[in-house]
């Protein structure tokens, strides 16, 4: 029975409390021994009880054939409905009613602005203003300048890019867009990209993005992506240059 502890006594002076005498109850009893302090009862109680049976299970769950040909279905099904949202179904509208092809063969359309691209006011000071702060850059490190210069030279020959006559944009409604370079030093083909900031605020705090509407997603899932490219041995990747920089 549990009860009161009066003292505490170490390790060290344990065994010299003991006496000669021991006795022995028997297996699974408790054993008396004597001390100074008289007998003490020592030991572990075994209580008599019958043997408790342990049952143990073990579950495997597998799919049902019908389920994962389900699933197979759901991923070659290909959308016969549109989930496109208001936007997205009015961008796809815009460009199947603006698209047109050149005399070369190839497809133009024009930007798919919302109804607020009014609101580009005074891009050309913004531009006008970062590009004076690239200058400087130049005065500092001839190689920035001489490469920026054979990009823009390059564009020029490629037909990516023309001169104009300025314009009043608040009242043409034309959004001149600033450009920096971003040196990539551990590039082993271009170490200089010139980026066009599309995301550059105007003074009436509009970009040109966000006067863009967003187009659906026209890309595969990465899912199916991958499956495909498990399915063969031999897979080639290629990549088209200056994608999104003719005009």
């Amino acid at each position: 029975m549990s009860a009161k502890i009066d003292v505490l006594i170490g390790a060290d002076l344990f065994f010299n409390l003991l006496c000669v005498g021991q006795i022995r109850l028997g297996m699974g009893k408790p054993l008396l021994q004597k001390s100074v302090f008289g007998w003490i009862i020592s030991g572990r109680l075994v209580h008599d009880k019958s043997s408790t049976a342990a049952q143990s299970f073990h579950l495997l769950a597998s799919q049902d054939v019908q389920e994962q040909l389900e699933k197979f279905w759901h991923i070659e099904e290909v959308a016969t409905a549109s989930h496109y949202s208001k936007e997205e179904s009015d961008c796809e509208q815009h460009f199947v009613e603006r698209v047109t092809r050149d005399c070369s063969g190839r497809f133009c359309v024009t930007l798919p602005l919302k109804d607020n691209s009014s609101k580009l006011v005074n891009s050309l000071e913004n531009a006008k203003s970062r590009f004076y702060s690239l200058e400087k850059k130049f005065a500092k490190n001839a190689v920035l300048k001489e490469e920026y210069s054979a990009f823009i030279q390059e564009y020029i020959d490629l037909g990516h890019m023309s001169k104009i006559e300025i314009q009043n944009d608040s009242l043409n409604n034309i959004c001149y867009l600033p450009h920096h370079g971003v040196i990539n030093e551990g590039s082993t083909t271009t170490k200089l990209r010139v980026v066009f900031d599309a995301s550059s605020k105007t003074s009436s705090n509009f970009s040109l993005n966000d006067v863009l509407m967003v187009g659906p997603c026209i890309q595969d899932d990465l899912f199916d992506i991958l499956i495909r490219f498990r399915q063969h041995s031999v897979v080639l990747t290629a990549d088209i240059t200056k994608k999104c920089t003719d005009r």
